[in-house]
C-alpha cells in the first residue's frame, strides 16, 4: 500500500464512523488524517490542540504492506475512539467503551502486524552528502542491514551515511 491507499482507507473508515453515529459528525470532520514516514513508534496518533482532536497519524512504516490491512481499520477505529472519548479519557473507562461502540479492540497495544514496521535503531552520528554537517540522529534500519537517515534542510532529501 502507498500513501494514497493508506489515507484513503483511513477516511473511508472515518466516513464510516459519521454515517453509523451522526452524533460524531461535528467533532471526526475537523480532524485531519495524515500518514507519516517519521511516525514508526507507533502505529498511530491521536494529536489534540486546545483539548479538541486535530488530526491522526498513522505510521506509514507500519501499514505499506498489504498483509497489515487489517490492523490499519483496528489503528483508525483506536484512534477515532481517542478522539470522541477526549484527551483526559487516556486508555480509560470511557475510551474502553467509546472504543467497543466503535468497533475497535478495547488494547492499548492494539493488532499484532502480519509484517512487522521496520524499526528504528540509534546511531552515534551521520554526515550529510549535501551540506557534510554531522549530526547525531536516528535513522531507519533498511531491510539490507544499512541505515538511512534523510536530512530535510537539504533538498531535494540526501540519504546520509555513518560517520566514522
Amino acid at each position: 500500500m502507498n500513501h494514497t491507499n493508506i489515507h484513503t482507507e483511513a477516511l473511508a473508515i472515518r466516513e464510516e464512523i459519521i454515517q453509523r453515529f451522526p452524533e460524531y459528525k461535528d467533532l471526526l470532520r475537523g480532524v485531519q488524517i495524515r500518514v507519516s514516514n517519521r511516525t514508526t513508534k507507533a502505529l498511530g496518533l491521536c494529536r489534540f490542540k486546545a483539548g479538541k482532536p486535530h488530526e491522526i497519524v498513522l505510521s506509514f512504516a507500519a501499514y505499506q504492506h498489504d498483509a497489515n490491512r487489517d490492523g490499519l481499520r483496528n489503528t483508525m477505529l483506536h484512534e477515532i475512539a481517542h478522539a470522541i472519548a477526549g484527551y483526559q479519557a487516556a486508555h480509560g473507562p470511557t475510551w474502553r467503551t467509546v472504543a467497543r461502540q466503535v468497533g475497535a479492540k478495547p488494547e492499548r497495544c492494539g493488532t499484532k502486524l502480519a509484517v512487522p514496521p521496520v524499526q528504528l535503531v540509534t546511531m552515534p552520528c551521520y554526515v550529510c552528502k549535501g551540506d557534510l554537517q554531522v549530526t547525531p540522529r536516528r535513522a531507519s534500519m533498511m531491510r539490507n542491514g544499512t541505515a538511512q537517515y534523510r536530512h530535510k534542510k537539504c533538498s531535494p532529501y540526501e540519504i546520509v551515511g555513518i560517520y566514522l
